[in-house]
C-alpha cells in the first residue's frame, strides 16, 4: 500500500526520454490491490491514497492516463455503486 515514489531524477529523465521516442500515448497501472468497492472502510481508504498517488505521479510524468480496477464486491448481495462514487 506505500505509495509509488520515484527515485531522485526518474522524473525528469523520463520526460526527457518522452520526447525522444516515438510514442503517441503512455498510461500508468494502478497497484492491483485497489479495491474500491470493498466493504471494509480501511481497505477502501487505503486503495483511495494508491490511486491519488498513482494520478499524481501520472500528471508528473504528463502521462495520458491511469488504468485500474475498481475491485470487487466479491460476497455483496448487491453492487453499491454510490461507496465508489463518493470516492
Amino acid at each position: 500500500w506505500n505509495p509509488n515514489l520515484l527515485p531522485p531524477g526518474v522524473e525528469d529523465r523520463f520526460l526527457e526520454l518522452r520526447n525522444e521516442i516515438p510514442i503517441d500515448k503512455i498510461f500508468l497501472h494502478g497497484i492491483y490491490f485497489i479495491n474500491l468497492a470493498s466493504t471494509e472502510e480501511k481497505n477502501r481508504k487505503l486503495s483511495q491514497l494508491s490511486l491519488i498517488s498513482t494520478l499524481d505521479i501520472c500528471s508528473r510524468l504528463k502521462a495520458d492516463g491511469v488504468i485500474f480496477h475498481i475491485g470487487s464486491w466479491k460476497d455483496q448481495p448487491e453492487r453499491d455503486y454510490s461507496k465508489i462514487a463518493k470516492l
